[in-house]
């Protein structure tokens, strides 16, 4: 008799990146649709503008000041737009890793408080090792989560691409700032980076988030 080999806790766990993926491909497709409806009304206006029709928007004839112009609308609507889009990478980038972590536990009967490190211990009980990039995941999962100074400095140095270059210098000078302001009666002379909001991913850096969690958890054909 054929072994029946079939892994139910592969197939939920590439089902769900499956599904992970499409959605996040879908939600970023809808964004950029809408970016470029914005953009042809927005080279429509322009081109009124060359043709020497009046903007829109009010115009304060004592300060000689457009107190609002359409183009600013404009201008507000494609950067939400691209907000957006990065709040999406974010939280798709931490479902992705709690879809492994859920799977991982119930695969090894873990009781639900086992850190990322003993559950790729727990794995390597199984005859299982996880991608060397996976605890870079578990960092940004971290960050993105609690924006603490705990896990934010560990994903500066294991991915720094994902922030502003010469980050870690900019903080560095945030807080010999925070120290002065301190000394002249301001402030307790700490400074506290914004984690979360200093992180972006991009397209590629998704594709490498989702290829690093699927190498490092089972398959539906991978040994029970």
């Amino acid at each position: 008799m054929v072994a029946f080999n079939f892994n139910a806790y592969g197939h939920d766990f590439e089902r769900g990146l499956m599904i992970l993926r499409d959605s996040l491909t879908a939600a970023l497709r809808a964004l950029d649709d809408q970016g470029a409806k914005v953009l042809a009304e927005y080279d429509a206006y322009n081109a009124a503008l060359a043709e020497g029709k009046p903007p829109v928007g009010e115009f304060d004839e004592e300060s000689e000041t457009w107190v609002w112009e359409q183009s600013q609308f404009f201008d507000y609507d494609l950067e939400l737009i691209e907000e957006t889009k990065s709040a999406i990478r974010k939280t798709h980038a931490t479902a992705i890793y709690h879809l492994w972590e859920r799977v991982i536990r119930n695969w090894t009967d873990s009781h639900g408080r086992e850190t990322h490190d003993m559950l790729v211990d727990k794995l390597a009980e199984k005859g299982f090792v996880v991608n060397d990039r996976m605890k870079t995941i578990s960092h940004l999962n971290n960050a993105l989560k609690h924006n603490s100074h705990r896990f934010g400095p560990l994903l500066l140095a294991a991915w720094p691409e994902v922030f502003p270059v010469d980050y870690a210098d900019q903080i560095e000078r945030r807080k010999v700032q925070a120290a002065e302001w301190k000394e002249r009666g301001h402030g307790d002379g700490e400074f506290w980076p914004d984690w979360f909001d200093n992180i972006t991913l991009t397209d590629a850096d998704m594709d490498t988030i989702f290829d690093v969690v699927r190498s490092s958890g089972p398959r539906a054909n991978t040994p029970f």
